[in-house]
């Protein structure tokens, strides 16, 4: 008996490919996973093309951002119950960062109720996890992408969370810290 489960080479080259077709320039895998990534955060994606990308990629990147962020399906399979990363790719040490802690902790907090979910517990022991979790923040659809992440979220962290994301919303965003965790996740997933 035959499954239709995608490998996690085929989505990672149906984003590369659809980001590069998209841009129209050839990029490698990383570069691509983490383009697409970027663009899954419509308030800052603009600032960390520019970190990623030359200027003329990045304006190009910038005229189609939402057919070259990642769909739900394969957020889903990067980040969701089966996610594995194959390297460290940095997240070991960037979910230690002083910066990156300050949203890691609320995050905890928001969700605490999740978390005492086994499932919820065993995938937020993982740095990749954590990764996720913060650039959800900066996605339109934080809930979904996060539950996702996480296996599913309790009804009673839903409102903390949008507490979470409206602080993020309205700070000052360190599109440095969004760039280092697009390049890290990309490092980490891409074979």
């Amino acid at each position: 008996m035959e499954t239709n489960i995608p490998k996690r080479t085929d989505v990672i080259e149906a984003i590369r490919n659809r980001v590069c077709a998209t841009m129209g320039f050839t990029l490698t895998s990383h570069e691509a996973v983490a383009v697409s990534l970027a663009a899954t955060a419509p308030r800052d994606r603009e600032a960390v093309f520019g970190m990623l990308l030359n200027n003329m990629q990045a304006k190009v990147a910038a005229r189609s951002p939402d057919s070259v962020a990642p769909t739900d399906a394969e957020w889903e399979f990067i980040f969701g119950k089966a996610a594995m990363t194959v390297r460290d790719g940095g997240l070991g040490n960037f979910t230690k960062e002083t910066t990156f802690s300050d949203y890691h902790k609320q995050l905890e907090a928001a969700l605490r109720c999740s978390l005492m979910e086994a499932q919820s517990k065993v995938a937020w022991a993982k740095p990749l996890t954590k990764a996720a979790c913060y650039l959800a923040l900066h996605s339109e659809d934080t809930e979904s992408r996060v539950a996702a992440c996480l296996g599913g979220i309790v009804r009673a962290d839903s409102r903390r969370l949008d507490d979470v994301r409206s602080t993020v919303e309205d700070g000052e965003v360190d599109h440095m810290l969004l760039a280092k965790v697009v390049l890290s996740i990309a490092k980490s997933i891409v074979p």
